[in-house]
């Protein structure tokens, strides 16, 4: 035994705006709930020896669900925070796309080219952040069970981390959709992702799943 379970936010009122949200904040959905309720009885059967979250309000209220029920601490960092986006908080997607054409390609497609507009997290920062976090979670804790909720940009890196890719290859694989898992093994001395941006408990039939509009 050794895994650590990385874990997405729950849908937010902004995700289902196309809104960018960054280190600002919104509450998660009905939608997003049941998300989360359908994750946290796909887990029921996983005793987890430490719980961490990100400080922002939309994965603690991820956490909490999740621990319904459960006689567990969640332990918030600041360090597991979405990356800061700046000006591009609390917009349209399709409004920052006509505004910062470049920037929007740059960010997900050559994040090496990408010059951080002012208040945005550059990528080099953000990986120095998530290694932080990685200390602080896995120090002392090889053979335990480790839960991790955070979000989008910020699971991406952490897992980019853990493969011992270069920063700049950050999205290289699939984004991850909310309450989406990833597993990986650290048993050994080089951590193995198991799976990635797993979604078989939002296929449960029942009780029935909300659709978000």
């Amino acid at each position: 035994m050794g895994f650590l379970y990385i874990v997405r936010h729950g849908q937010t009122q902004w995700n289902a705006q196309g809104r960018m949200q960054g280190r600002l904040d919104s509450s998660l959905t009905e939608f997003g709930v049941e998300q989360t309720r359908r994750l946290a009885h796909w887990f029921q059967d996983i005793h987890f020896q430490a719980v961490f979250s990100s400080s922002a309000g939309r994965a603690l209220t991820t956490a909490n669900i999740l621990g319904e029920g459960r006689n567990w601490e969640i332990q918030p960092m600041d360090t597991l925070r979405e990356t800061a986006l700046g000006p591009w908080e609390g917009k349209l997607k399709a409004e920052i796309q006509v505004l910062w054409p470049q920037e929007v390609r740059d960010y997900w497609e050559n994040p090496a080219s990408l010059i951080p507009l002012e208040g945005m997290e550059s990528f080099q920062d953000l990986e120095t952040r998530c290694r932080q976090a990685l200390e602080t979670i896995m120090e002392g804790r090889r053979g335990q069970n480790i839960l991790v909720v955070t979000h989008g940009v910020t699971s991406s890196m952490i897992l980019n981390i853990l493969e011992n890719r270069p920063w700049a290859e950050i999205f290289t694989q699939k984004f991850k959709i909310q309450t989406s898992v990833s597993l990986v093994d650290f048993q050994n001395a080089q951590p193995q992702i198991v799976y990635r941006g797993k979604t078989d408990h939002l296929a449960i039939t029942s009780p029935p799943l909300l659709h978000s509009i």
